[in-house]
């Protein structure tokens, strides 16, 4: 099974809402009911509502959105965001 490593979204999975520097997103990786890997990102306080399996579910990182930077932060977040799917 091949899976791109995605960035963070830049809105909320569940509500559509567009994050904010400060608030805090957890990431899902799942498989879906297709058997594909997929993710959503959403609003810590969002999490409960997210419909997928607990046993589908093959990581989960949380972490705050910071305010916009220059491209060595944004590579940064990237780089960042995958060393955390790796270590969950």
């Amino acid at each position: 099974m091949e899976w791109q490593i995605q960035s963070l979204g830049r809105q909320s999975s569940i509500s559509g809402q567009k994050f904010a520097p400060g608030d805090m997103v957890v990431s899902l990786v799942y498989v879906d009911l297709d058997g594909q890997l997929a993710r959503v990102d959403v609003l810590e306080t969002e999490e409960a509502e997210v419909a997928v399996e607990p046993s589908s579910i093959m990581g989960r990182w949380k972490r705050e959105v910071k305010q916009p930077g220059s491209d060595q932060e944004a590579k940064q977040q990237a780089i960042q965001s995958a060393e955390d799917l790796f270590l969950s």
